[in-house]
């Protein structure tokens, strides 16, 4: 597993600001925010995930590391507007969500760990300001995560509401 990458960081959040003025699709877009967070934050796993059409469901789309295409297939949620449930509150709330041993022990991330098989991850939504339209999950694989890491991928999982939002309102809808 890498460790972190400030100065790659930094590179990859001016690509992608680069690439969110040049109007790049946004697919391309969250994979390179992926990869600024695997390889510049230094998480071991990570899943960019996409609410269905009808917004009732939240799909793995796009992972990266080690043994992450079985994740990513597990990474689906039905959406069912439970404020307790970490999944459903980070998209209901636009707030992100550092799981760790106190979050734990509060009720809220049994599907998550189910899922995840991990006890600690960072899950983060984005879109636009009223309407999120996914979420950017991260973990080290059972390994401690740290405040530096959280407010990186915070700050990826911002550069992609900006990048969402720069798209929907090139597209004239909200």
């Amino acid at each position: 597993p890498a460790a972190p990458d400030a100065a790659l960081q930094l590179r990859i959040l001016q690509d992608l600001a680069a690439m969110t003025l040049g109007r790049t699709p946004i697919a391309d877009i969250l994979q390179l925010v992926a990869e600024g967070v695997f390889r510049g934050v230094g998480c071991d796993r990570v899943i960019v995930a996409l609410l269905s059409p009808d917004r009732l469901h939240l799909h793995g789309k796009t992972a990266l590391g080690s043994g992450v295409e079985a994740l990513c297939a597990r990474f689906d949620f039905e959406m069912e507007g439970d404020p307790d449930d970490v999944v459903d509150a980070a998209i209901d709330s636009a707030q992100g969500c550092w799981v760790n041993a106190a979050r734990v022990e509060q009720p809220g991330t049994e599907r998550l760990q189910q899922v995840t098989a991990c006890d600690e991850g960072f899950v983060v939504p984005f879109g636009t300001a009223s309407r999120q339209i996914g979420l950017l999950y991260a973990d080290r694989n059972g390994r401690p995560l740290d405040a530096e890491s959280w407010r990186a991928v915070q700050h990826f999982a911002l550069q992609a509401s900006l990048a969402v939002a720069l798209s929907v309102a090139d597209s004239g809808t909200n």
